[in-house]
């Protein structure tokens, strides 16, 4: 009996039409996912690049999807935010004021540091 190699099956995917990218751009819109969006669709994400680098006007269409998925998701935060949901208002503070609401970052000292201490004693 011989064994059967193991390897990864793709299937062909579909191609790309108007159609297609018009459901990618809506996929997008919905999800803000761009490799899932691709592969819900039967192709992949290096496909639709390709289209995009080729398109400008599929790629502008794109980054609008991406935009109204983003205004969308500050929407969601803004209404949870108003519900009193603290960790949505500083998503949205961050977002809105970032260098008011920034992290913090740690920073590294490499070189040498020289600190004169004077020790007074009390007698």
């Amino acid at each position: 009996m011989t064994k059967k190699k193991c390897g990864t099956y793709r299937k062909p995917e579909n191609p790309v039409t108007d159609e297609l990218k018009e459901k990618y751009v809506k996929r997008v819109q919905d999800t803000g996912k761009l490799y899932k969006s691709a592969d819900d669709l039967n192709t992949t994400y290096m496909t639709m690049r390709n289209h995009r680098d080729k398109d400008p006007a599929f790629d502008a269409a794109v980054n609008h999807a991406i935009e109204v998925y983003n205004d969308k998701l500050e929407d969601f935060l803004d209404s949870q935010a108003a519900e009193g949901n603290p960790t949505a208002a500083i998503f949205r503070l961050k977002g809105q004021r970032p260098d008011k609401y920034k992290d913090l970052k740690q920073v590294e000292q490499t070189g040498n540091i020289t600190v004169d201490f004077q020790m007074i004693l009390e007698s």
